[in-house]
């Protein structure tokens, strides 16, 4: 893939001038302090998933050729016809990240995904910033405060499941922390909108 490319910054662009008008606006306003950083630290992130928004589509869906030769391999992979969608969850939000497989025949298994190689995603959905801010928290509080903590500092919100098997991963015993799961809740009794939607099903 090509490595010299012009990233777009177009939407970069634009949040920097809010983030601008942002202060400009809290010191003529004399915004509350805390007010005017819960502000600034939204429109940060923003910024983020728009340079990240950016780094991926720079390099398109991966796309080598019909062919990729691998040394650990007799026969050049093929290239599958489709790309194939995948979730990345990182601390600035989702990314549907559609990238080309290689292997021996689109029935199979792929064998090489040049897109992820590229950015060095890992094989679950999960970036590896928040999975190491899971097991940070982890240690010293239950998993559902630990998330609750993560969610009121970065709005990313991991389900308990989704935090163990994370922990599982990165060698925490998540068995320890069982004791301390949250009580079931009568989802019956309360609204659509006090719903927690779980990252669950994704690691």
């Amino acid at each position: 893939m090509q490595s010299s490319v012009q990233l777009n910054f177009d939407r970069l662009d634009g949040l920097v001038d809010k983030l601008k008008s942002i202060a400009q606006k809290s010191v003529q306003l004399g915004t509350p302090v805390h007010e005017a950083e819960k502000s600034i630290l939204e429109n940060l992130l923003q910024m983020g998933h728009a340079v990240l928004s950016s780094m991926f589509q720079s390099v398109g869906c991966g796309d080598v050729g019909p062919t990729l030769e691998r040394p650990q391999f007799t026969r050049p992979l093929i290239r599958y016809p489709e790309p194939s969608i995948r979730t990345f969850r990182s601390i600035y939000g989702d990314f549907s990240l559609p990238r080309y497989l290689y292997g021996k025949a689109p029935s199979q298994k792929a064998l090489a995904t040049p897109f992820d190689e590229h950015f060095g995603l890992p094989a679950n959905r999960f970036s590896l910033l928040p999975e190491s801010r899971v097991s940070q928290l982890s240690t010293s509080e239950a998993i559902h405060e630990a998330m609750d903590k993560l969610d009121n500092i970065l709005g990313v919100r991991i389900g308990v499941d989704s935090a163990e098997r994370i922990l599982a991963r990165t060698g925490i015993n998540a068995e320890h922390f069982q004791d301390n799961l949250p009580p079931v809740v009568n989802r019956s009794r309360i609204g659509v909108s006090e719903l927690v939607f779980d990252y669950a099903a994704a690691a």
